[in-house]
Parts: C-alpha cells; sequence; structure tokens
C-alpha cells in the first residue's frame, strides 16, 4: 500500500473508531459490539505497524550495523591478539635458542678460562720445578764446595801429621839451608 493510499484510509478508520467506541446499550447489539472492538483493535495495530514500522526497521537495522561493526572489531582484535601471540610465540622460540647459544658460549669461555689456568698453573709449576732444580743445584755446589774445603783441610791436616811423624829436624835444617843457598845463588 502506497503513503498517498494510505492517508486516504486514515479518516475512514478513524471514524471507525468513533463509530465502535461506544460501549453503551445503544443501538448495536454485543455481537456487533466485539466485531467492531476486534475491528478497532485490527485498525490500531495496523496503524501502529504503519507508523512503526519504518522506525524500528532503523532501529533493528542500526542495531544490526553495530552488531556487525561490534564483530567486525572483535575479528580484527582477534585477529591482532592472534598475530600478537605468534609474535610472542615466535620471541619466545627466539629466545630459547638465544639462551642455547648463550650456555654455548658461556661453556666455551669457562672451557677456555678453564684451559688458561691449567696452563698458568703448569707454567707456574715448571717455574717452580726450574728454582727448586736450580735451588738444588746451589746446594750441590755448595756442599761440594764445602767438601772440598772439608777434604783439603783434612788433607793438609794429614800432610802436616805425615810430615810431622816422618820429618825430623835434620831434615828441616837441610831444607832451610837448601832454600837460602838458592836464594843467594
Amino acid at each position: 500500500m502506497t503513503v498517498k493510499k494510505s492517508f486516504k484510509v486514515i479518516p475512514f478508520l478513524f471514524f471507525s473508531f468513533l463509530i465502535f467506541a461506544s460501549e453503551g446499550g445503544s443501538l448495536w447489539s454485543p455481537t456487533i459490539l466485539l466485531i467492531g472492538h476486534i475491528f478497532n483493535f485490527v485498525v490500531f495495530v495496523f496503524v501502529l505497524y504503519y507508523l512503526l514500522k519504518n522506525p524500528i526497521k532503523e532501529a533493528f537495522r542500526n542495531q544490526r550495523i553495530a552488531l556487525i561493526k561490534k564483530l567486525e572489531e572483535a575479528e580484527k582484535k582477534e585477529k591482532e591478539s592472534e598475530r600478537k601471540l605468534k609474535e610472542i610465540e615466535d620471541r619466545m622460540a627466539g629466545l630459547k635458542d638465544e639462551i642455547e647459544a648463550i650456555l654455548k658460549k658461556t661453556d666455551d669461555i669457562a672451557n677456555k678460562e678453564k684451559e688458561k689456568i691449567i696452563a698458568k698453573a703448569k707454567e707456574e709449576a715448571e717455574k717452580i720445578k726450574k728454582m727448586a732444580d736450580i735451588a738444588i743445584e746451589n746446594k750441590i755446589k755448595q756442599a761440594k764446595a764445602e767438601l772440598k774445603k772439608y777434604m783439603a783441610e783434612l788433607a793438609s791436616q794429614k800432610a802436616e801429621e805425615m810430615i810431622k811423624n816422618t820429618i825430623t829436624e835434620k831434615d828441616i835444617d837441610g831444607t832451610i839451608e837448601k832454600y837460602f843457598s838458592e836464594l843467594e845463588g
């Protein structure tokens, strides 16, 4: 039904409201009054439908559009959340690899430091060994020198004793005379 036709029908409908609106016990029988009430109700519903049809349609359309927008935003947020979750998972996987690399690197550094410390300890041990060898060699030289000195003193004492036991005064006098004669001549 077009708008022009509905405007033509409206005065008739309002007239029918007026006719069947009375409930008094006048000309109309109860059955006709019931039919009038039903007719009035149908007309009232039709008028309400006609007047509220577009605003209700518009309200439902606006609500539908708003719901669609909210759903689209929710989908966008869900996709963004999934993307961020993927980034975080990728970073976590990358962090796991980084941690493994760092642990390997620290193990390598620790092993190198261990090797350096062992090499340094070996050098120190070698130095201490050389110093001990030098000290031992010096002690041996000192002991040999003391032994030579002792042997010389002992030999000197033995020689002196032998000379004292074997040389007489006559031999001493002869040696002295010989010495002086060599000095003079």
